[in-house]
């Protein structure tokens, strides 16, 4: 009896990783209700019908882009420093890494109506419950103040993430480019002394 042949799940496999790459180029530069199909078929070198068979929509091909950049992102957390003191600059220099991940949630803002359920919303509210509990366990052990964790945690996202966010803000409010190595050592130890000053260190 002739062996099965074994490549099918290998090809599968690189032919979903080269639709997620041209997906996240194409939503990127065009955001959900900019991005086309066809241009990405095109762009992986598949026809429009691989990507309907294995991812289903336009949504569902970014649902599964969106769950990829969120596992990049846990693995940041997972590796954070342990003081809090260095988080913040830790994070911030997460952001300059993974820009992708900013420029899509920037989309999604731009896209998004009052009300209406974001892509793969339980599981990014689940991660961000995780992060406000750890949050809630350093106030009660007396290493931060006693705030709303909640709107602690939103604060402490737009601070690391305004600059890249907005990179025009930044030029125009410190004179500098945000990817500028300067630029980049004055915010890292800006935010070290802003973490002291919240902590109490």
């Amino acid at each position: 009896m002739p062996n099965k042949p074994v490549v099918r799940k290998r090809d599968r496999q690189a032919t979903e990783l080269r639709i997620l790459e041209a997906a996240l180029s194409e939503f990127l530069e065009h955001g959900r209700a900019g991005a086309r199909i066809d241009r990405i078929a095109n762009a992986a070198g598949v026809n429009k019908a691989n990507i309907y068979h294995y991812f289903g929509s336009k949504d569902g091909l970014l649902d599964a882009l969106l769950t990829t950049q969120l596992q990049t992102v846990r693995q940041a957390r997972s590796k954070r420093p342990k003081t809090f003191r260095d988080q913040l600059a830790y994070f911030q220099d997460q952001q300059y890494d993974d820009q992708a991940w900013i420029r899509l949630v920037t989309w999604e803002a731009v896209e998004y109506q009052s009300g209406a359920e974001v892509t793969a919303e339980a599981e990014r509210t689940s991660a961000w419950d995780q992060v406000i509990a750890g949050l809630q366990g350093a106030m009660k052990a007396g290493h931060l103040p006693k705030l709303d964790p909640r709107q602690l945690q939103l604060t402490l996202v737009a601070i690391v993430t305004f600059p890249v966010a907005f990179p025009q803000f930044t030029r125009m409010i410190t004179g500098l480019e945000w990817d500028s190595d300067e630029f980049q050592k004055q915010r890292k130890r800006f935010l070290r002394k802003f973490a002291n000053l919240l902590s109490g260190d």
